[in-house]
């Protein structure tokens, strides 16, 4: 009884081993998941380089920012009005970059998310730097057209003792795609 008891043990560690190294290694994102992490960092180029024709170009014309609160943004005009002067960085900078992208198996929804920071120049604000997290929702209609922004939301920003904190929140994301 013992033996078989033993010999069963031994199987199945053996059988767990073997089914351990044949499982594929988590971690990296896919082609597709890097290619959409790769839009998000050009999105948030886009406001880095003031460019507002290119921030623009990265939202579908019946997006919602804002997704999620009582006064969301409808529409890409709504959101360009709004959105025109922390795209111009005056008085508030906004910087963010993903920290992980994953998309639907039918491959035409993508959910991104990651840190931001705003940086406020004005000599008077009662909080200079802010952090959070933003969540983005890219879609597009088949595997041949262009990813787009629908839904963009984040958590409620939250003070930060200094720029280097604000900013080390920021480095929480890597800066080039972890995967494929």
């Amino acid at each position: 009884m013992r033996f078989c008891l033993m010999l069963s043990m031994t199987l199945l560690i053996l059988l767990i081993g073997v089914g351990a190294a044949a499982a594929p290694e988590q971690g990296g994102l896919t082609k597709q998941e890097c290619s959409v992490w790769r839009l998000e960092s050009d999105f948030a180029n886009s406001v880095d380089r003031h460019d507002l024709t290119a921030f623009a170009s990265f939202i579908d014309p019946a997006a919602v920012f804002s997704a999620g609160t009582t006064a969301p943004l409808r529409g890409r005009g709504a959101i360009l009005d709004r959105w025109s002067r922390i795209v111009s960085g005056t008085p508030v900078k906004l910087a963010w970059r993903p920290r992980i992208v994953t998309t639907a198996e039918g491959g035409n929804v993508a959910y991104s998310t990651g840190p931001f920071v705003l940086i406020n120049s004005k000599s008077d604000a009662q909080h200079p730097y802010l952090m959070g997290d933003f969540i983005t929702i890219w879609a597009r209609k088949n595997r041949h057209a262009p990813w787009l922004v629908v839904f963009d939301s984040g958590t409620d920003p939250r003070p930060a003792s200094s720029e280097a904190e604000a900013l080390g929140h920021l480095d929480e994301a890597p800066t080039t795609c972890p995967g494929a």
